[in-house]
């Protein structure tokens, strides 16, 4: 791996202190990535190597994150502070364990701050885990994760697994986490054991895709809502020209998300010609305009309502169309880039 170096000229000693300040800034747990260039090279590294990023140092770690949380679960926590605290324990000895059985090895997330390290192996490795399939439940995060933990644990009282109330795993089933984890001197070059799994869970990866433990996953959630999983279809990655299809095969588009950063789907279903109905929340009243039929999200009573309304009033449906159509056309990237621009130049112009 090359190393980034710096180079000035030392005109004076006032150009002298503001570079050993610029290069004591880079050496800060807080430094920013202003320009967002970190996003950009883990974008690049997602689509070369699908689950990894930039900040991933050491594949052992698609094991060592999973036997941390699987020990919190079993140490049965109480409330959110007490599973953080649990999960913090784990983590930082996982770092000393690291630090004992690789002595000099660089690539040991949290060497330098240990247990003050802000972000530790578990949120570097979430994502990557759940492309890989060792997540089996992809979609799950973080604090689901911890929710799904404390609920569990809630409704056993402490004691056995409740099988009834845990009804679709989570993990894949890893490799054992070695004897004394974490607090024994523990390696970072996994098994040959963990090797050959860690090799099957990459190489069964594509970007966008789902892999087999996620399927698994997939279908019990599809069984759960009291649905034939033979009659829903699973459509993994798909094209543009595909996803129109799709969309132009819809009787509507059915949207009701309590958490939306825009609503794109909501657009893409309009300008297909499909009717939508979405939540009165967040940004969909924005988005949707006067061409979707609002609800609220929380109202299984408005939804249903909704969808009956979308599906048997024909006048009603030809109107959302063709508002919809108009609706989309207000969107585009050109549109976009054109405002961003301008406000780009009023800011300029003011600090100007």
């Amino acid at each position: 791996m090359s190393v980034s170096t710096l180079r000035w000229l030392d005109h004076d000693a006032e150009q002298a202190r503001r570079s050993a300040e610029l290069v004591k800034a880079l050496t800060e747990p807080d430094t920013v990535d202003s320009l967002g260039i970190g996003t950009i090279r883990d974008g690049f590294a997602n689509v070369f190597f699908p689950g990894t990023s930039t900040i991933q140092t050491r594949a052992r770690y698609f094991l060592l994150a999973p036997w941390a949380l699987q020990l919190v679960d079993r140490w049965r926590p109480r409330d959110r502070a007490q599973y953080n605290r649990f999960l913090d324990d784990i983590e930082t000895s996982t770092i000393e364990s690291l630090l004992a059985g690789n002595p000099g090895e660089f690539g040991i997330i949290g060497s330098q701050r240990r247990r003050a390290t802000k972000r530790k192996a578990v949120s570097v490795y979430w994502t990557g885990l759940g492309e890989w399939g060792i997540r089996a439940d992809a979609g799950m995060t973080m604090a689901s994760h911890r929710e799904h933990v404390l609920t569990r644990n809630r409704r056993s009282g402490g004691g056995v697994d409740d099988e009834a109330s845990t009804p679709y795993q989570v993990w894949d089933e890893t490799p054992l986490a070695p004897e004394g984890f974490p607090d024994e001197p523990t390696s970072l070059l996994p098994t040959a054991q963990e090797a050959e799994y860690l090799l099957v869970r990459m190489s069964g990866t594509t970007a966008g895709g789902l892999n087999a433990p996620q399927l698994v996953h997939v279908n019990q959630l599809i069984a759960r809502a009291g649905l034939d999983v033979s009659q829903v279809i699973v459509t993994q990655r798909i094209t543009d020209h595909e996803l129109c299809a799709l969309y132009g095969l819809c009787k509507a588009h059915i949207l009701p998300t309590y958490c939306e950063g825009f609503g794109f789907t909501a657009l893409e279903a309009m300008a297909c010609g499909v009717p939508v109905l979405t939540s009165n929340t967040t940004s969909l009243p924005e988005a949707a305009g006067d061409a979707a039929l609002l609800v609220d999200p929380n109202s299984v009573e408005q939804i249903s309502a909704g969808i009956e309304r979308l599906c048997s009033d024909q006048e009603l449906r030809a109107g959302m169309i063709e508002r919809g159509f108009i609706q989309a056309t207000r969107f585009t990237w050109e549109m976009t880039t054109s405002r961003v621009s301008n406000v780009l130049r009023e800011i300029d112009r003011k600090i100007l």
